[in-house]
């Protein structure tokens, strides 16, 4: 939405006092209201992106602790970390079951 379509609901129309014409302005009360519409909608925005940011580095981090999780388990099974989680777990599997 461009700013005339914004500022529209304010607009005036008056007739010049020389009775020559038309003036436009616009009427404070009414751009108080849409300035402060527009505040109000950007402090949510505002809000809105920061929650979102703290959620990104909250799932950054939960994806990290498990990646450093998943390499301790593999070492202390005697894996390299290269080697793939499905392989460790079928082995474990096949030990559990051969006993």
């Amino acid at each position: 939405m461009d700013i005339s379509e914004l500022l529209a609901p304010a607009l005036r129309q008056y007739r010049h006092n020389s009775e020559d014409g038309f003036v436009c302005g616009y009427d404070q009360k009414e751009i108080r209201k849409i300035v402060s519409k527009l505040k109000s909608d950007l402090d949510e925005a505002d809000r809105r992106a920061g929650a979102a940011e703290r959620e990104k580095v909250r799932l950054k981090e939960s994806a990290q602790a498990r990646r450093d999780w998943l390499r301790r388990a593999k070492e202390e099974a005697g894996y390299h970390d290269s080697v793939s989680f499905d392989t460790v777990w079928d082995e474990t599997l096949k030990l559990a079951k051969g006993r």
